[in-house]
């Protein structure tokens, strides 16, 4: 008889197969770890502990304190649909490398301050679709690095001025689609580096000139789908640099002239689907930067000629869906630079000669399905540049001699000419056969054909142009198309055909043009172009390739362009290109390529451009591009490179533009570019470059643009750009400099354009820009900068130094910048205090968009608001004794520039005192002993001898004494901190 074992240890085994049932659930890597879906209860805690991704998905899981204790190098962690209801306190306290965190589609109700305790560098938070109804303060304090906050899909009402509290680097928020009626003054003082705000599909009735304070970069904001009746003035006064504005479908009955103010830099606005029946006078005047302007699906009945006032810049206009049935001369004057225009779907019953005066550059015009019945002689006279224009769906029966001479009509008829029939969008099922049979262009388009027979087209033996797009060909029937030998275009583009045959096209031996994409093809059989020899373009974009095969573009002998994007190609095999030796452009991006072999490209010797972007690309073998070695353009952004080697392009020697943003790209070895000596174009943007190492860019002597902007680079070797001395444009702009040395820019002789803005410079060494003499445009905003460079800033035209740190300017400084065509230098702390009375002086009130008006004092605190070119000089006080007072810099004072001007003599026999009126000094005596100022590098020079004579440096004097000082007597005369004061040499 079989013993009984302890309860004890069938428990023990019991716990030993459960953890091993958890280990065989998930599916892992060396890095990572798949458990979606697995019916999970808590986080499984025998996964490998050094994983950096964890999908969670799809269990049951509940978050307690010591879940993630184990795995503290985890930087994704996806809690996605586990129907989470609280986090415990500290529950991710570990995770101070977690950058991505989803949280989306669980049972979250309030977000509270301990729950995301340890998050320090995450970056990007997914919160959708949850049950989040309030976000208590605090709550984001852990995360000051959050870059992207997901919050739509919830049942927020009111945004407080505290629920946003610690995220000052957040650029995305993401509150679309849920409850929210009420934004709270303040609420977005938290977020000074927003970029897009979407807040459509929510319940905001009125907005207010409190609601959007603090959101100085806001780019794009999104206030579609809510009801929206007012926009107080004054309500984007807030938002300076916003770009485009949505505010579609929404309840606004009229436009007026206060509504926009504030928006000089918008570019698009959106406003179809609202009730607008008006727009005043002068409402489109605060936006003249204004490209785009959506007013279709309104209520307006006719257009005035005040309501565009201010739309220099406007280059479309759309109006279609009103009851438009007037518009008056002039309408159109203000918009000189208007290219398409749309008035589609309006109540115009005549077009009068001086409707559409202004408008010499218009080129598209859509007017049909109105009710016009007569265009008068001279309508289209104003418009020289008119190219497209739609007539159709009106009430036209003859049109009088000339009125369409851009076209090459007198009389016509409205839906077919001598030469041309328009039957798209009829409802057709079938080829007509009733239209006359000597016409070259026929377009059926967007009609429900079906079936393509035989005997379709064999009435119409001239056509050269045919248009069979966006309807449900499922079937070409053998021969459909024999009788087209003088077709030279065919539109087959949105249709059902699934595979290609050789009989499919018999016929079109002329045809030169065929678009086959966005259908559903599978396959394409051998043979199936034979007889199309003369095809030149072929695309087959949008369908469902998985694998090229060498007998699938026989016969195309003199194609030179094939676009095959948009498919599921996972293979090219070898010899697939060798029937089409004269193609140029080959486009196969958005596929699933994997990794790039040496006999793919075989036989394109005469490939000019090739597109592979967004695929799946992770590796280039050796000799990939040996066979393309005419190759001008190569694009390879969008994949999975991480290491650049140095046999990746070789056989790329007339290479002139290579693009790879967007990869994860953190090495380049040395020699890799030494392949390409052409190239002029190189983009690097948006990968994991941390370090530029001298060896990088060798080979590169003629690159003219290269754009590293959004890695994560922190420094750039000495030497670095000594191989590419033709370069003209650098983009360096969001990544981690923290200083830019004297030996960087070495071997950019040439270059003119520089952006370093967005990085964490705090520092710019003398000399750094020595090098770099033809520099006209240089980018130094929203970094840390305290003092401007001015020894570096020669021969400049553009410089934007907003968003540093800066606080004075002394005298010097006006000079300098007053030499620049355009300073952009505001939102810095200025100190209007008599370290800036010198300057102010030099003050001159220029134009309205000088760098003078854009100084605005933060202190002191009498002055907080006002321009410095409104304040008088005698308010410009320092409430203590100061001397020689000059902005702050890194280099330890004192310091002479001797490479400018010579060493300074030595002050002796002087003393400095002050009188007790706004720290002005006075001498005891005057005597000749000169004094000599040293003056901190940058923005300072020396001051050589002056002889019994004052000297003003930042609104404080300075005399000469003939006493003998001591160390002592200038510390008595110590400046407020952050001052420098004058030095005993």
């Amino acid at each position: 008889m079989m013993k009984k074992k302890p309860a004890g240890v069938l428990m023990f085994l019991l716990v030993i197969l459960k953890v091993l049932g958890t280990a065989e659930a998930c599916r892992c890597t060396a890095s990572a770890c798949d458990c979606g879906f697995q019916g999970l209860t808590s986080v499984p805690q025998d996964l490998p502990t050094n994983i950096t991704w964890l999908d969670l998905r799809g269990n049951q899981i509940t978050l307690s304190q010591s879940d993630f204790s184990r795995y503290r190098s985890l930087e994704i962690l996806d809690l996605r649909w586990n129907h989470i209801s609280t986090i415990n306190s500290q529950a991710f306290y570990y995770l101070s490398n977690l950058t991505t965190l989803s949280l989306s589609g669980n049972s979250l109700t309030i977000l509270r301050p301990d729950m995301f305790v340890g998050l320090g560098n995450l970056e990007d938070l997914w919160l959708p679709n949850n049950d989040i109804s309030d976000i208590q303060a605090g709550t984001f304090n852990s995360t000051p690095q959050l870059r992207k906050l997901h919050l739509y899909h919830n049942k927020l009402t009111t945004l407080r001025s505290d629920m946003l509290s610690g995220l000052g680097n957040l650029e995305d928020l993401y509150l679309n689609n849920n409850n929210i009626s009420d934004i709270q003054a303040g609420t977005f003082n938290s977020t000074p580096q927003l970029r897009r705000l979407h807040l459509y599909n929510n319940k905001l009735t009125h907005l207010r000139s409190d609601m959007f304070t603090g959101l100085g970069n806001l780019e794009t904001l999104d206030l579609d789908h809510n009801k929206i009746t007012d926009i107080q003035a004054g309500t984007f006064n807030s938002t300076p640099q916003l770009r485009t504005l949505h505010l579609r479908y929404n309840k606004l009955p009229t436009l007026r002239s206060d509504m926009l103010s504030g928006l000089g830099n918008l570019e698009t606005l959106e406003l179809h689907f609202n009730e607008i029946s008006d727009i005043q006078a002068g409402t489109f005047n605060s936006t003249p930067q204004l490209r785009r302007l959506e007013l279709y699906n309104n209520k307006l009945t006719s257009l005035r000629a005040d309501m565009f006032t201010g739309l220099g810049n406007l280059k479309e206009l759309w109006l279609y869906n009103n009851d438009i049935s007037d518009i008056q001369p002039g309408t159109f004057s203000p918009t000189p630079q208007l290219r398409k225009f749309d008035l589609a779907h309006n109540k115009l019953t005549i077009l009068r000669s001086d409707m559409f005066t202004g408008l010499g550059n218009l080129e598209n015009l859509n007017l049909y399905d109105n009710d016009i019945t007569d265009i008068q002689a001279g309508t289209f006279d104003h418009t020289p540049q008119l190219k497209n224009l739609a007539l159709h769906y009106n009430k036209l029966t003859t049109l009088r001699s000339g009125i369409l001479k851009v076209l090459g009509a007198a009389e016509a008829d409205l839906r077919c000419t001598a030469s041309a029939c328009d039957c798209s969008g009829q409802g057709l099922t079938s080829v007509p056969q009733d239209l006359p049979t000597n016409i070259t262009w026929l377009d059926l388009g967007s009609n429900r054909i079906t079936t393509l027979s035989q005997s379709d087209f064999s009435r119409y033996r001239s056509l050269e142009d045919l248009e069979l797009d966006n309807n449900h060909i499922s079937t070409i029937n053998s021969q459909a198309f024999y009788h087209l030998s003088n077709l030279t275009r065919l539109l087959l583009h949105g249709n059902r055909l699934t595979i290609l045959r050789a009989d499919m096209v018999t016929g079109l031996g002329n045809v030169q043009s065929l678009t086959l994409s966005d259908n559903n093809i599978t396959d394409i059989q051998a043979g199936t172009f034979n007889p199309t020899p003369q095809l030149g373009r072929l695309s087959l974009e949008y369908n469902k390739l998985t694998t090229l095969r060498p007998d699938m573009f026989t016969g195309l002998g003199n194609l030179w362009g094939l676009s095959l994007s948009y498919n599921e190609i996972s293979d090219i095999q070898d010899g697939t290109f060798n029937s089409i030796p004269q193609l140029k452009r080959l486009q196969l991006y958005n596929n699933k390529l994997t990794t790039l072999r040496s006999d793919m490209f075989t036989g394109l010797g005469n490939l000019w451009g090739l597109s592979l972007h967004s695929n799946e690309i992770s590796d280039i073998q050796d000799g990939t591009f040996n066979s393309i070695p005419q190759l001008r353009r190569l694009y390879l952004s969008g994949n999975k490179l991480t290491t650049l080697r140095s046999d990746m392009f070789t056989g790329l020697g007339n290479l002139e533009g290579l693009y790879m943003y967007s990869n994860e790209i953190s090495d380049i070895q040395a020699g890799t570019f030494n392949p390409t000596p052409q190239l002029r174009w190189l983009k690097l943007s948006n990968n994991k470059l941390t370090t530029l190492r001298s060896d990088m860019f060798t080979g590169l002597g003629n690159l003219e643009w290269l754009w590293l902007y959004n890695n994560d680079i922190s420094d750039i070797q000495a030497g670095t750009f000594n191989p590419t001395p033709q370069l003209r444009n650098l983009d360096l702009s969001y990544n981690k400099l923290t200083t830019l040395r004297f030996d960087m820019f070495t071997g950019l002789r040439n270059l003119q354009s520089l952006e370093v803005q967005h990085n964490d410079i705090t520092d710019i060494q003398s000399g750094t820009f020595i090098s770099t003499p033809q520099l006209r445009i240089l980018y130094l905003d929203n970094n840390h900068i305290q003092t401007i460079p001015s020894n570096l800033l020669a021969n400049l035209l553009f410089l934007k130094l907003s968003d540093n740190s800066i606080t004075t300017l002394p005298s010097v400084a006006h000079d300098i910048l007053s030499s620049i065509s355009t300073v952009i230098i505001g939102n810095n702390p200025w100190q209007c205090d008599c370290r800036m009375v010198d300057f102010r002086l030099k003050m001159t009130g220029s134009y309205l968009w000088s760098y003078e008006n854009q100084i605005t004092c933060s202190q002191p605190d009498s002055l907080i608001g006002l321009k410095l070119n409104h304040v008088s000089p005698e308010d410009l006080i320092c409430e203590g004794p100061t001397t020689g007072l000059m902005s702050p810099v890194t280099s330890p004072p004192p310091t002479t520039v001797a490479t400018e001007i010579p060493e300074p003599s030595t002050v002796q026999n002087s003393s400095i005192t002050s009188s007790p009126v706004s720290g002005v000094f006075s001498p005891s005596k005057q005597t000749d002993p000169a004094l000599t100022l040293s003056l901190p590098a940058l923005l300072g020079a020396v001051f050589g001898s002056v002889a019994g004579a004052a000297l003003i440096i930042g609104g404080i004097i300075f005399y000469n004494q003939t006493e003998q000082v001591e160390e002592e007597q200038y510390s008595s005369l110590m400046p407020a901190p952050k001052c420098f004061p004058l030095y005993k040499h």
